[in-house]
């Protein structure tokens, strides 16, 4: 399963480039994980949402 990569990947794209496709790419169908309860070399959605609410956190600070 890649789809945690690439959402974790795109998370990272989003907080250091802030463009929108990436933003829509994370928001997107299918993109949200499930309950995950472990993070791993095999298992990235946890991190990706953390990663997630971290940067919302961060952005709503700012003046967009």
């Amino acid at each position: 399963m890649v789809q945690d990569e690439l959402i974790w990947a795109a998370v990272w794209l989003f907080v250091a480039t802030g463009r929108e496709d990436y933003k829509a790419f994370i928001a997107g169908d299918g993109n949200g994980g499930g309950v995950q309860s472990t993070l791993s070399w095999d298992k990235k959605f946890l991190g990706a949402q953390a990663l997630v609410a971290k940067a919302s956190e961060h952005l709503a600070t700012l003046d967009l």
